[in-house]
């Protein structure tokens, strides 16, 4: 199952496989399998940013701080908008 509403959370497999330092904080997400719960260290990029601003408003500067920290590539203010329609 590879198609999954905008709104819904997925995770990234190479960083499902563990290779990246565990957060503690866990969050529903789609799996080929149903639903289950993942790090939010294990997100793709464009999850983690959904669930950063689920809860209201958009800050690039907090988010690109949270995307370092968890080893991502930052981005800018357009790639944030697309990362965000897929």
């Amino acid at each position: 199952m590879n198609e999954h509403k905008s709104s819904e959370l997925v995770t990234d497999p190479i960083r499902a496989a563990g290779i990246y330092q565990p957060t503690g904080i866990y969050v529903r997400v789609r799996t080929p399998d149903g639903w289950g719960n993942a790090d939010i260290a294990q997100l793709t990029s464009s999850s983690l940013l959904r669930w950063l601003r689920s809860r209201g408003g958009e800050n690039l500067w907090a988010e690109n701080t949270v995307l370092a920290i968890l080893g991502y590539t930052q981005m800018t203010a357009e790639e944030a908008a697309r990362a965000m329609q897929s």
